[in-house]
């Protein structure tokens, strides 16, 4: 893919580093996987790169002499060639700052120093395939992003997606990392095996042993015996989070029906709670207190959405009170019986309702978030669910400064 994302022959990887030895590091790394790589020592000679050659991909440290890797990350991408060019940046220390503040420049991914090739591998190989697919993509996320009717379905796409991809490749780079391995592996056993069927044989015997020496060369079996074992537990925790998060989507897309059927709550809050993740993990810690409850007659479906509104409301109020502080703040949900009925809280750290405002939040299309982000009917269409289809209450507690608790009862 060229910085334009047409096409190319060969991916191109531009590393810009001033340790020479992390660009021989990154170098190797990437030569192995088929790219060609070009090296600059600094943020000027990358410009210059930059406007003479197009790459698939750029991998930059943070911290160089002159232009650090925020302003060289931002220069690139403010060139209309570089719209769909990943960049990622290298960083010994890499802080929540410093993560939103790559963000804020466009950087496409961070990498830890010291870092391990099946990672630096795995995160080349998804950037490059996220952004081409952005790019193919870019006039049918417009679309998406004026159906208010899914908006519930379309703020979570987005992190479900990127949820879903992260382990999955995690699994993909692995087993072709395994494959690679075992090729190289098998081939110093067969060179093996014909050294010991040879070695009675002086003629034969120093030309085997150079072979075998040759094949066990070829297959780095330090480096191998460093990262294969990790390889395999990458692929077993992969799966186990494919398996939760698909779980997840199976408990929060219930299938809905006319009549109402028994329901385990907790575990529909769990559930929820999995594929809102992206909506809240960068900005709050979720702590789930929940209760021994029985099971509940409801329709679990129209539940699910009215857990997520208020998921999604809660980390939206939190970061308006973190910002690009690097803080977290905190959700809280709670389950409890309570005289017969099942109470349930969400509580948030954010920064209160005003009181001007607390008479309206449930009045449909209302809404105090910015043009673009809301469209209001999320707490008129939570209201609608849990007082008229499930006879049960909504209300809610606010302290100007300290948050605001939604509590439901059913």
């Amino acid at each position: 893919m060229k910085a334009g994302g047409e096409a190319t022959q060969i991916p191109t990887a531009l590393v810009v580093d001033d340790d020479p030895m992390i660009v021989k590091a990154l170098s190797r790394i990437l030569k192995k996987d088929g790219y060609a790589v070009h090296v600059a020592a600094h943020g000027g000679e990358a410009l210059q790169a930059f406007e003479e050659a197009e790459f698939t991909i750029v991998l930059a440290d943070v911290n160089m002499p002159g232009m650090d890797g925020f302003e060289l990350c931002s220069r690139i991408l403010e060139n209309p060639r570089a719209v769909h060019l990943p960049v990622v940046l290298v960083s010994g220390r890499v802080s929540n700052q410093d993560v939103e503040r790559g963000l804020d420049v466009g950087a496409a991914d961070y990498i830890k120093k010291p870092f391990d090739s099946a990672e630096v591998r795995m995160r080349v190989r998804t950037q490059i395939h996220l952004h081409e697919t952005l790019r193919q993509q870019d006039a049918l996320r417009t679309q998406l992003a004026h159906a208010q009717k899914l908006e519930a379905v379309g703020q979570l796409a987005s992190g479900i997606a990127h949820e879903i991809n992260t382990p999955t490749q995690f699994v993909s780079d692995s087993i072709y990392f395994i494959k690679e391995a075992f090729e190289d592996l098998w081939e110093m056993v067969a060179q093996t095996r014909r050294a010991v069927e040879a070695v009675q044989d002086a003629d034969t015997r120093a030309s085997l042993l150079k072979a075998l020496d040759e094949a066990e060369e070829d297959a780095d079996f330090e480096y191998l015996d460093e990262n294969l074992p990790g390889s395999f537990v990458r692929c077993t925790d992969g799966l186990k989070r494919i398996a939760a998060i698909v779980g997840a989507m199976k408990e929060f897309a219930h299938p809905g029906k006319k009549e109402m059927q028994a329901a385990d709550l907790n575990q529909a809050l769990k559930a929820t709670l999995t594929i809102a993740k992206n909506e809240y993990k960068y900005v709050a810690d979720a702590v789930l207190e929940l209760g021994d409850l029985p099971a509940v007659m409801c329709h679990i479906g129209d539940l699910n959405q009215v857990f997520l509104n208020l998921i999604v409301n809660a980390a939206h109020a939190i970061s308006d009170v973190v910002g690009d502080s690097g803080e977290r703040g905190t959700i809280y949900i709670r389950t409890q019986q309570e005289a017969g009925l099942v109470r349930i809280e969400f509580e948030d750290s954010g920064s209160g309702i005003p009181e001007a405002v607390q008479a309206r939040i449930f009045e449909p299309s209302f809404t105090t978030k910015e043009v673009g982000v809301g469209s209001g009917q999320g707490l008129a269409i939570a209201r609608s669910i849990i007082v008229d289809k499930h006879q049960g209450t909504l209300a809610f507690e606010t302290t100007r400064g300290q948050g605001t608790t939604f509590i439901i009862t059913i």
